[in-house]
């Protein structure tokens, strides 16, 4: 049963990183159906949720794992996360605060202190709902197949909210299918520095290693 449920695990992670979030929902979907509300299948789905831009689902699924599993650095701060992008600045505020105070030598604490700066700034919030409406058209661009386009968008999003972590990983994606592979590690890099992902991590290691592939062929 658990071998099912690894596959399965296995197979939702790798269309996450893919963007086929349907896909990944299923196989979410799948395990929590077989296992019940454990541990981490509400937060797996909220990820999904909150990649696809599907805000309400995510937080409804992270606010399920808090309830079951109480708090935590990580519970919290991926619920400030949901409200940063619903451009709710209290709520967001009053999260990352939170996580804050449960911190205890996060690699992504950094990004957290940022985002209450920026929570607690009027312009730069207002920048940071900019930043998600480039983001936006960065996407539909991209579903377009005009990669420029999404790109030019992307890069325009990050310069309203360097925190923009969607607008980072998806300039990596452009990247990597443009073949632009040194920048696209450097997006993915920021990225999951920001977030600490596992999602964004696993793109960060596909580029590196098809970066260093391609430095042995020309060797």
């Amino acid at each position: 049963m658990k071998i099912l449920d690894r596959l399965y695990a296995r197979l939702g992670f790798n269309a996450l990183v893919s963007e086929q979030y349907g896909k990944a929902e299923k196989y979410f979907l799948k395990i929590r159906k077989r296992t019940g509300e454990s541990m981490g299948t509400n937060h797996n789905l909220g990820m999904v949720y909150l990649a696809s831009g599907d805000f309400k689902r995510a937080e409804t699924c992270y606010l399920r794992e808090l309830e079951k599993f109480g708090g935590s650095y990580s519970r919290i701060k991926v619920l400030a996360d949901v409200y940063y992008a619903l451009q709710d600045a209290e709520k967001s505020l009053c999260h990352y605060r939170l996580a804050e105070g449960l911190a205890s030598g996060e690699p992504d604490l950094p990004s957290v202190r940022e985002r209450i700066r920026i929570c607690e700034n009027k312009d730069r919030f207002r920048d940071a709902a900019a930043s998600y409406a480039l983001c936006k058209k960065g996407i539909r661009a991209e579903q377009n197949n005009d990669l420029a386009g999404a790109l030019d968008y992307y890069t325009k999003a990050i310069g309203k909210d360097p925190t923009n972590v969607q607008a980072l990983n998806n300039a990596g994606v452009c990247c990597e299918r443009q073949k632009d592979l040194e920048k696209a590690g450097k997006y993915f890099k920021q990225a999951y520095e920001l977030s600490g992902l596992p999602a964004i991590g696993q793109n960060l290691k596909k580029i590196e290693r098809a970066i260093s592939s391609r430095k042995d062929e020309a060797q």
